[in-house]
């Protein structure tokens, strides 16, 4: 998939024109409606249940999606859809599989359980990907959402 920008030239130099902080502003702002189309398409498609008796409760990984938009290490404009510090690992857990550890002092693979102590693995869960799919099915309507609110910031300028 491609897109093709005409007249970029012209909203290159347009864009020099402006207060580097007005610049700023317009790329957050494009970036804002880009990011919460990935962010809502990733809340649609995380798992309402986790795992019977899981450590999370019904609907977490929906209610914490985050949007982030701000700047990154070397101060350009950036956005980030991630989830929070409650689910994160959960999030990353439940998109690439895991091992399942049963806290044991004997058994013939011992693994340092966290939190300490020994444990053995009991078996495998299996990825359920669902954060890149949604990314992947999103990623024509965030472009649109970008260059709609970019083109509707420039024309306030």
């Amino acid at each position: 998939m491609g897109i093709e920008v005409i007249g970029i030239e012209d909203v290159q130099k347009f864009l020099t024109q402006l207060d580097a902080d007005v610049q700023r502003k317009v790329l957050q702002s494009a970036l804002r409606a880009e990011g919460q189309v990935f962010k809502e398409a990733v809340e649609a498609a995380a798992p309402i249940k986790i795992e019977p008796g899981g450590v999370l409760p019904d609907g977490a990984l929906k209610a914490d999606v985050i949007l982030r938009v701000g700047t990154d290490e070397a101060g350009r404009p950036a956005a980030a859809v991630s989830f929070g510090s409650f689910t994160r690992r959960v999030a990353g857990w439940v998109e690439y599989g895991h091992r399942l550890i049963r806290r044991h002092s004997k058994g013939k693979i011992r693994l340092r359980v966290k939190g300490g102590g020994m444990g053995i693995q009991v078996g495998t869960v299996p990825a359920h990907p669902f954060i890149r799919p949604a990314f992947e099915t999103s990623v024509a309507e965030a472009n649109a959402a970008f260059a709609e609110k970019f083109s509707q910031e420039l024309r306030k300028r």
